[in-house]
């Protein structure tokens, strides 16, 4: 017995016969019931995947540390500075990103804490030291 059959003699309060052909209707209902909650499911699924398509879109134009993680203003990286003699390391509180030659991005720190490239810095201290902190050439 299914359990909309169940359900209904439930609701007439005690036993009660049913018609075969009631039953056969109730339980191909309660299948089409299944089925279209199945397939809300599915739509909610594919919502779910152009939501996170939109995002991915989004994060994907921001500038990046050599590591892949996003920088916006106000995050702090790690940077690694080995350029013109200037050979420096330590965090960097990002206030500005500005585009520089080449393709490159500029952070620019706060109160004249300095400034680095993008490809420069890293998401964390550790990651900069697993990269062996160095720029690729």
């Amino acid at each position: 017995m299914s359990d909309h059959v169940q359900w209904l003699r439930e609701q007439a309060g005690g036993p009660m016969s049913l018609n075969p052909e009631h039953v056969d209707t109730c339980n191909r209902l309660a299948a089409i019931a299944d089925e279209l909650e199945r397939l809300r499911g599915i739509v909610r699924l594919a919502e779910i995947a152009n939501e996170l398509e939109r995002l991915r879109a989004i994060v994907d134009k921001l500038d990046k540390t050599r590591d892949g993680v996003p920088i916006v203003r106000g995050d702090r990286v790690y940077a690694v500075v080995n350029d013109d003699g200037d050979h420096w390391r330590g965090w960097l509180a990002v206030t500005g990103i500005e585009p520089a030659p080449g393709g490159r991005v500029l952070l620019i720190g706060d109160d004249g804490e300095g400034e680095a490239y993008a490809d420069e810095c890293y998401s964390s201290r550790e990651a900069a030291e697993a990269a062996g902190g160095k720029r690729e050439q």
